[in-house]
């Protein structure tokens, strides 16, 4: 039984996992306490969060919420990294800091309660943030409106400058 302590953290981690959609699960190994500070605030400034927490208390909270077990990933230092909708924003910042300093290793990712395979991950840091997706998209699906819209122009200028003429004409 845990202690009481130990229970809100494995309370926390349930009610984490239940409001988010997407987690990252890191090994945190090698990172000293400014370069996890520093994480922290990026990842907080994306509506992002970090949790380090024992593997023993995160079993405990998945088996709680009877989902699919991590365990396979759930080995070292192990930090959550959580994010209510948007798997790019952590992915990206994880990513750079990857690039930068070789830490921290991302050991797995969960997104809609799929587990997924980490050769995703470069490609999900790499995507375009999901605002320039949605303007992308409403970019393609405005494009034949507008052109239609541009060709309606032009035809009914042509039509103008047609009954002008005549009215010239016969005037």
């Amino acid at each position: 039984m845990p202690t009481e302590r130990k229970q809100k953290i494995i309370d926390g981690l349930v009610e984490n996992f239940k409001t988010n959609k997407v987690v990252l699960i890191t090994d945190y190994s090698g990172l000293d306490v400014e370069r996890i500070t520093n994480l922290r605030s990026k990842l907080k400034d994306n509506q992002c969060y970090m949790v380090v927490a024992k593997n023993r208390l995160i079993k405990l909270a998945l088996s709680n919420l009877e989902r699919n077990t991590l365990d396979e990933y759930l080995k070292g230092p192990t930090a959550l990294v959580f994010s209510i909708e948007d798997p790019v924003a952590p992915a990206k910042i994880l990513d750079k800091m990857i690039k930068e300093i070789n830490k921290p290793q991302v050991k797995g990712m969960v997104i809609d309660d799929n587990i997924l395979p980490i050769e995703y991950f470069s490609s999900l840091a790499d995507l375009l943030p999901a605002e320039v997706l949605q303007s992308k998209l409403v970019g393609v699906l405005v494009s034949p409106i507008a052109n239609f819209m541009a060709l309606n122009q032009n035809l009914l200028r042509g039509l103008v400058i047609a009954l002008n003429e005549i009215v010239n004409k016969q005037n």
